[in-house]
């Protein structure tokens, strides 16, 4: 009988000499020993144990199981007994003071006399198991910088929905990620700020890449407005069929506020915020373009305050700049929306009045608007306690009857102010040549 089973053993090594792993038959006789009628010859390679010493005595294969598995391993084994069920499990072993990883599995079978036989194999799964831990590792690094980045993270379906978003989505915007995940961008996008961002998505499926730089307007949880600038790339499946957006917003409100704050301060008057020089004219030159083309009349005003300096010298700057605050309200209360209106000196302001469709009517319809502006800046200053009395003295030039460039238009409206200054202040004059002037004296 040995001699059968020494050959039964030989015979299985023989098939099982090239199996990447280890084949085994393990015994739990009833009083609880345990032994390997089978082990393959591998044993010796993998673990350091002798096959034959093992159909003897099992424990010195079964004492490498690691400390922190060997009570799991056990305990599955025996609920693997109480069922009669399958056996599978991944544990370490110590061989040689290094670990190594094992993916076993058995069936088990009760013998007439109580004993319990498992038939099966274990693999070495070390490398697996390595990188699986690296794999891990990288995870968790690149979860903790999205969970902790300054930007937020997100993804979108190809149709544009949200598939996910980093926490810094909440910290920003207010949402809960529950509101955010499976509703579209555009129902958190400014409706101004949608079709780029449309268009923005299909040049990235255009190009087949990256796409960076875009801006746009998203909206907090309590209804502010605030600014992205976001980056995005395609993800495709084996197919080359794109299965999402990966895209990183940031925050670029307050560098927005600044740009604005810079511009109003390079194109506005800090004391009246009115357009400066540059912005007004910018502006006029534009009309005049418009009114080329659209065939209508533009009237530009020069105003210059009367009786402005005494208040300077007599009551102090402070009060001066709020009396300069005040005419320049006087102003846009005057005015239409579409009029031009600005400040391009101490006391000077200018006023442009568009679409004058009417030529016969263009000079008159002027002439009303500065009397309403003489009317608006001689009506007392109630500043600090004191009444304040000035007036103005408006020139007014007519384009394109007077000129037909900006340059020329604002020349002449120079001189007509200054003629209405020299003809006693508080009036305004339009606009004659030398000629003109003459002839009516």
């Amino acid at each position: 009988m040995l001699q059968d089973h020494e050959y039964e053993n030989e015979h299985l090594d023989r098939i099982f000499r090239h199996f990447p792993g280890f084949v085994y038959q393990l015994r739990q006789y009833p009083d609880g020993r345990l032994v390997y009628p089978y082990a393959s010859s591998s044993a010796r390679l993998l673990f350091g144990v002798d096959p034959e010493a093992l159909r003897h005595d099992g424990s010195p294969l079964l004492k490498l199981i690691h400390p922190s598995d060997y009570e799991r391993v056990m305990e599955s084994t025996a609920r693997s007994v109480a069922t009669m069920s399958e056996w599978q499990q991944e544990f370490r072993m110590i061989v040689n003071g290094q670990t190594m990883w094992l993916a076993a599995y058995d069936v088990p079978s009760r013998l007439p006399d109580g004993s319990i036989v498992f038939n099966g194999y274990a693999t070495v799964i070390t490398e697996r198991k390595v990188l699986e831990a690296r794999l891990a590792e990288s995870e968790k690094t690149f979860r903790a910088l999205i969970e902790n980045a300054n930007d937020v993270i997100y993804t979108l379906s190809p149709d544009g929905v949200f598939t996910y978003i980093s926490p810094m989505w909440t910290e920003q915007l207010g949402h809960h990620r529950d509101e955010v995940l499976g509703q579209p961008f555009a129902h958190f996008v400014h409706p101004e700020d949608i079709e780029i961002c449309f268009s923005f998505l299909q040049e990235i499926v255009t190009l087949g890449k990256k796409r960076a730089g875009i801006e746009y307007r998203i909206f907090h949880k309590n209804g502010t407005m605030q600014w992205h600038m976001s980056n995005a790339s395609p993800i495709y499946d084996e197919g080359g069929v794109i299965t999402k957006y990966m895209g990183i917003a940031r925050d670029i409100t307050e560098s927005k506020h600044l740009q604005r704050k810079m511009e109003k301060q390079a194109h506005y008057d800090n004391l009246t915020e009115l357009p400066n020089r540059e912005l007004f004219f910018s502006q006029l030159q534009r009309l005049i373009n418009r009114s080329a083309s659209e065939e209508f009349q533009v009237a530009l005003m020069f105003i210059d305050l009367d009786y402005f300096k005494p208040v300077n010298d007599n009551f102090g700057h402070a009060v001066g700049d709020i009396l300069l605050q005040e005419v320049a309200q006087r102003l846009r209360d005057t005015l239409r929306d579409r009029d031009l209106v600005g400040r391009i000196g101490g006391d000077e302001f200018v006023v442009a009045i568009a679409d004058l469709k009417s030529p016969e009517k263009t000079q008159a319809i002027a002439e009303q608007t500065a009397q309403r502006i003489l009317a608006a800046i001689a009506t007392p200053f109630e500043i600090e306690g004191n009444t304040h009395k000035i007036s103005c003295s408006i020139g007014i030039a007519l384009y394109p009857e007077h000129a037909d460039d900006m340059v020329s238009l604002a020349r002449k409206a120079d001189e007509a102010m200054y003629l209405a200054k020299s003809n006693g202040r508080g009036r305004l004059e339009l606009y004659q040549s030398i000629a003109s002037r003459v002839s009516l004296k």
